[in-house]
């Protein structure tokens, strides 16, 4: 009889949903996840502990979205005590000496290390907790958490997603591992202006915004971020190939390279790391100049100005705001440098042909392309990937930069499109807790209306 109960109550739950309430629309979903987000007057944010920037850039983007799909509420953001520094770097205004309760309004969020919020007096149970990234063994936990609802997404071919209720239930979210977060790709002149003003509030990353002014209001050059360059072992040999390849690039005939080149590196590197990059760097043969040099170089200005297109400037930037790192992204024409999924998601959403320095470059499509195509692609990746300092290597390499970077081309076309096909994992996750939510309501009342029979 229960089991029979459950069946009846099943299909009558489904029927229910599509027969009453505002649900009744081909947008139910999208209705639904809306009324959700409205309802929420908190939502708490998990900032989960790992190297490098990726799993806390992949947190904000996924707060980003929740802003975008209608959270008006306030944040509530418990980060791993480790990831102080981290989270100074990449939210201008944030006190990475401050444990306890520290408001940010530009962000309608505050701030708690997870030590100091273990040790509340008292906590209010919120329904949704989410991060965008995580990993074993500092997997959170919703009862610790204090949310009903946690949401452990992960970036684009991280893993697997799930939704984890206070219970103990676990439910994967299968459909989404392969989708990337939607990103705020605005770029007019105010919003440069206004996420430059946020990183003159931070103190370890005011004295950059000079640097970032020169390269921002400029029209006249090509730029190309790299980042993801101070975890490799080899990174100064992987820079010295990549430079090499450009400077191959801007001697072939078929060059797109026709501006002076600024290559931007927003990874943090040591004296010594510094040193080993500028003694590779002097051994490129170019008929321009190669010059690398720290943001705060007083020659940096008259360099700029000065440079011709034949010329490749480095500059040493470091860490900077998350805002300025997308910034960056979308206005590098020159394929950038990426590590990690979270940053190889944030090229693909801006539509910015990339180069993994891990080797993990998601060519996912690129069987669709010409074989012609295909061939320029694959070659020129291999030779970055093994870093043979070879002229067959690099004359690959420099013909993929040429190809990605030409209007109309294949290769052009195929990391200039929409590859998650106007998917939204941030969106799906939250259908799939309503359909949950709504769903054991539905079963709850039917089953007492039953019982009651």
């Amino acid at each position: 009889m229960i089991q029979f109960l459950g069946c009846c109550a099943r299909r009558a739950a489904v029927t229910c949903l599509f027969l009453t309430g505002p649900f009744i629309s081909s947008g139910i979903w999208a209705d639904s996840v809306s009324v959700y987000l409205e309802n929420q007057g908190t939502i708490r944010v998990y900032v989960s502990p790992a190297p490098g920037f990726g799993h806390q850039a992949a947190t904000f983007t996924v707060m980003e979205g929740l802003r975008s799909r209608g959270f008006r509420g306030e944040f509530e953001v418990v980060y791993a005590d480790a990831m102080a520094e981290k989270l100074a770097a990449i939210e201008p205004g944030f006190d990475s000496s401050v444990k306890s309760w520290q408001a940010l309004p530009s962000a309608n969020a505050r701030f708690i290390a997870l030590s100091s919020f273990s040790k509340l007096p008292s906590f209010t149970k919120v329904s949704l907790g989410i991060t965008g990234a995580e990993d074993a063994p500092y997997l959170m936990d919703p009862a610790k958490l204090h949310v009903e609802n946690f949401l452990r997404l992960q970036p684009m071919q991280w893993g697997r997603s799930y939704l984890l209720k206070s219970n103990g239930q676990t439910h994967p979210i299968s459909t989404i591992d392969n989708l990337g977060f939607k990103i705020n790709s605005e770029l007019t002149t105010a919003h440069i202006k206004d996420a430059l003003t946020e990183m003159r509030l931070a103190p370890s990353l005011a004295g950059k915004v000079q640097a970032l002014e020169l390269l921002l209001n400029d029209q006249t050059l090509d730029l190309g971020l790299i980042y993801g360059v101070g975890l490799l072992p080899t990174f100064a040999g992987k820079l010295r190939y990549w430079v090499e390849s450009l400077a191959l690039a801007k001697r072939s005939q078929a060059s797109q390279l026709q501006r002076k080149t600024i290559l931007p590196i927003v990874s943090k590197l040591n004296e010594f790391e510094q040193r080993s990059l500028a003694w590779e760097l002097r051994q490129v043969p170019h008929d321009g100049k190669i010059v690398y040099l720290r943001h705060d170089d007083p020659d940096l200005p008259q360099l700029l100005d000065s440079a011709g297109h034949k010329d490749i400037i480095l500059i040493q930037l470091g860490s900077v705001s998350q805002k300025i790192f997308n910034i960056l992204m979308k206005r590098s024409r020159i394929p950038v440098l990426v590590a990690g999924k979270n940053a190889m998601n944030l090229a693909r959403e801006m539509r910015r042909a990339y180069v993994n320095t891990a080797g993990d470059h998601s060519l996912d499509g690129s069987s669709s392309l010409s074989e012609k195509s295909q061939k320029i692609l694959l070659q020129g990746l291999a030779g970055f990937d093994a870093g043979r300092f070879s002229t067959t290597a690099r004359s690959r390499t420099a013909r993929l930069i040429n190809s990605a970077m030409q209007d109309g081309s294949e290769i052009h076309a195929f990391f200039n499109r929409d590859q998650n096909n106007g998917r939204d994992k941030v969106y799906e996750a939250l259908t799939f807790l309503v359909e949950e939510h709504l769903f054991e309501m539905k079963c709850i009342e039917i089953l007492q209306e039953g019982r009651a029979g």
